[in-house]
């Protein structure tokens, strides 16, 4: 989790996961899978929106 915090998806306040770039987020029943759903109006630097993307 500490590289999405570093990533801006979610930050720490009060000891609580809360939204930044994502405004939700679930996870797998054994914490393997993390789904996240990204703020409406986000660009990557090139201003492209962002897709799929799969880290594992």
């Amino acid at each position: 989790m500490r590289q999405l915090l570093a990533g801006r998806l979610v930050r720490v306040q009060n000891d609580q996961y809360v939204p930044d770039l994502a405004t939700r987020w679930t996870t797998s029943p054994d914490a393997e899978i993390w789904t996240f759903t990204l703020r409406d109006g986000l660009t990557f630097y090139d201003g492209l929106p962002p897709g799929l993307v799969s880290t594992g």
